[in-house]
């Protein structure tokens, strides 16, 4: 077992370090390019660059309501591809956990505009939903990439917001955030991927 180890220590010493300066090519629509930077540990995002490999905006988000949930494919763990999710809660804000080491936090949305994969989707609130006020109840929460009581991952966060109001937007699969995409509650308002 150590042999093996060993064997994949030195590549995945490589990927961590070198991480946030892969330049990956094209974006999954081909319009602009990607830049690969490390989030922590051995979890990467991926972001749009120009020609020289600088983070630019992919895009400007508007008309977004309370409630809507922010996807992206442009996520990952080693060689799994597990996005990310978040919900905008108003004022510009976004409700999300970004990783280990991180707590949960309403962050600017303005975030979101430089990741090369979006979806929005859209739930039906239950009438006089308070999606911020249910929001800041969520806000400092630790991250734990896997369900343990106390701790939660983007995927949990955004589901525990819902279910706090009565709705289960993923009651028959495994919460992660590629996942809402399926949900029969919500309602795709925005997608390039």
């Amino acid at each position: 077992m150590k042999q093996k180890i060993l064997k994949w220590l030195p590549p995945l010493l490589v990927l961590f370090v070198l991480g946030g300066h892969w330049h990956i090519g094209r974006t999954r629509g081909g319009q602009g390019n990607v830049r690969t930077i490390t989030v922590s540990g051995l979890t990467f995002e991926e972001r749009c660059a120009d020609d020289s490999g600088q983070i630019v905006a992919c895009r400007e988000l508007s008309d977004l309501v309370p409630g809507d949930i922010l996807v992206t494919a442009s996520a990952h763990t080693l060689f799994f591809r597990h996005g990310h999710v978040g919900v905008y809660a108003g004022d510009g804000l976004v409700l999300e956990v970004l990783g280990m080491g991180a707590v949960s936090g309403l962050l600017p949305m303005e975030d979101w505009n430089y990741f090369p994969t979006l979806q929005i989707l859209r739930p039906v609130l239950p009438a006089g939903a308070d999606i911020k006020k249910e929001a800041q109840l969520l806000v400092g929460l630790p991250y734990w990439p896997v369900a343990r009581r106390g701790h939660v991952h983007c995927g949990t966060l955004v589901w525990q917001l819902f279910a706090n109001l009565g709705m289960d937007l993923l009651p028959d699969t495994w919460i992660l955030p590629l996942n809402f995409q399926h949900s029969q509650e919500l309602t795709l308002i925005y997608a390039d991927f």
